[in-house]
């Protein structure tokens, strides 16, 4: 069977491109068509292989033009409505797809067939009027079931009532449209962070089925053809993602994950557990190192910006309070603030507007930035100094003496750029520092020189012999995602969603 090649990504609006069809059993190229100018500004063009493969129909969003697969031949071309195509399918021989448009405050889902020997080649076969909807559309030509996705729901509907189906607050950073799997029995979205969440089709309505998480970032999924498993890729790879033979019914997350924050990671003084969170979340996880030990889920009852472990008490902060949490205590205690066994130490006054909440290592200062401003804030006095540093920031870090903070200004998130500064607690004074510095400074090694940088795909020596290699998607973006204890390391993935799933950290003793 031919397949096509991915069109190169253009950077101008009418592009001049050029498709490859190949055979996959030979590697042969069977047929190269020119297509000419191309409109690559609608973001939703498909290309589509019709029934007998002899033929392929490019469809962008104002136009469409069917050619031979072999010889390029043009067959047919013609104009689309302004619209969102929901979907494409063979029936009969024949390429059919749902269109969606809006007329007159109504959106009207056209079912329309291409038969290229025809004047003119497109044809409309029926049309759905629904309530007005917004978001990105998509179509099931099995059970004519159409579905409404945009940043805070997602919405299914029978187009042949019309009738409500599903209609749920669902978090979405960036939307993409949902799948129907190719039998009609199940929809998927997804979610913030990359996950994706799957309903049933029954005859009450959709309901919720499994969340599934993959371990990279996505850009797109589809379902397979079996309808057993979802395919997703993105920059750093794809997955294949099994849907499994039982529901497990997700907590479905109402609320947009507008502040969206880097992992963060500790571990008990005796290497017995590893700490996890994300910032901004309400849950932290305690994990054994051993596998098969125990794992802990604990609600902080709050939107944690940091935490830190002394000895085998963990404590997590935000803008309104500092909690801490017992690894060793045996029994579970009812506290104020509502989470089992978490113990409120202060109550905090920093203000509101505050960023990038750093506690210091012994868990007695936060630093936070405000602006152009930086902040040292006393917990038991609850009182603060301040400093302008002439620029805002995306980070701090205390040195590991305590006696400096550092404002970390990043590009992309995660890489060091420019000349940094230096606050000196002590003197108050701010200086800055020489950009070959930094990564010693803010990347120290192990005790015994051990080093991993950002990004690296290894672990190395003080001489820069390659002690481990560490997969793609565990190496760390941010420099909070790794610790070293000793000679004990501890990583965990910048893209991971859920710490409970997935190898949620990897750990080496050198």
């Amino acid at each position: 069977m031919p397949i096509l090649t991915p069109i190169p990504r253009m950077r101008s609006r009418i592009t001049n491109t050029t498709l490859v069809v190949w055979d996959t059993q030979t590697g042969a190229i069977v047929g190269e068509t020119k297509l000419g100018g191309v409109d690559r500004s609608g973001g939703n063009n498909k290309i589509v292989f019709h029934a007998n493969q002899r033929a392929f129909t490019l469809i962008t969003k104002h136009w469409h033009c069917t050619h031979d697969v072999f010889n390029g031949t043009k067959l047919c071309e013609g104009d689309i409505p302004s619209s969102q195509l929901g979907a494409y399918w063979t029936h009969e021989g024949t390429l059919q797809f749902a269109i969606g448009s809006e007329t007159d405050g109504t959106f009207v889902i056209s079912i329309y067939e291409l038969q290229p020997s025809l004047i003119p080649p497109l044809h409309i076969l029926s049309s759905f009027p629904v309530p007005h909807q917004s978001g990105k559309f998509s179509f099931s030509p099995l059970s004519s079931h159409a579905s409404f996705v945009t940043q805070t729901e997602v919405t299914v509907l029978d187009v042949q009532g019309p009738k409500l189906l599903l209609q749920v607050k669902v978090a979405q950073d960036s939307p993409l449209p949902g799948q129907f799997s190719p039998d009609g029995q199940f929809f998927a979205c997804k979610t913030s962070g990359d996950d994706i969440w799957v309903w049933e089709n029954t005859p009450a309505g959709y309901v919720p089925w499994s969340n599934l998480r993959p371990r990279l970032p996505i850009g797109g999924f589809s379902w397979s053809p079996t309808s057993s498993s979802i395919l997703c890729w993105g920059l750093e790879g794809i997955q294949l993602l099994h849907l499994g033979s039982h529901p497990n019914p997700p907590h479905i997350n109402t609320k947009p994950n507008h502040k969206n924050g880097r992992c963060l990671v500790g571990y008990s003084a005796d290497g017995a557990h590893i700490v996890t969170t994300r910032q901004w979340d309400n849950r932290i996880t305690v994990l054994g190192l051993l596998p098969g030990t125990l794992q802990q889920s604990i609600n902080m009852d709050m939107e944690i910006q940091d935490i830190k472990v002394i000895k085998n008490t963990i404590f997590a902060v935000d803008e309104h309070k500092l909690v801490s949490w017992d690894l060793e205590a045996s029994e579970m205690l009812q506290s104020g603030s509502g989470a089992m066994g978490v113990t409120v130490n202060e109550t905090l006054d920093m203000g509101s507007h505050t960023e990038h909440l750093t506690l210091s290592h012994n868990c007695t200062q936060i630093a936070f930035a405000r602006e152009n401003t930086l902040f040292l804030y006393d917990i038991k006095s609850q009182k603060s100094v301040s400093q302008d540093i002439g620029r805002q920031t995306s980070g701090i870090q205390f040195s590991l003496d305590g006696s400096k903070l550092w404002p970390i200004r990043t590009s992309d998130s995660y890489y060091l750029k420019g000349l940094e500064i230096v606050w000196d607690l002590s003197s108050g004074a701010v200086t800055k520092i020489n950009p070959e510095d930094i990564e010693p400074l803010f990347n120290p090694p192990s005790p015994c020189g051990y080093h991993i940088g950002i990004g690296s795909g290894w672990v190395e020596d003080s001489k820069g012999v390659r002690l481990l290699w560490v997969p793609p998607n565990w190496r760390i973006k941010d420099l909070q995602d790794k610790r070293w204890d000793g000679n004990f390391l501890a990583l965990v993935g910048g893209y991971c969603h859920d710490f409970r799933q997935f190898f949620p950290f990897l750990s080496f003793s050198f």
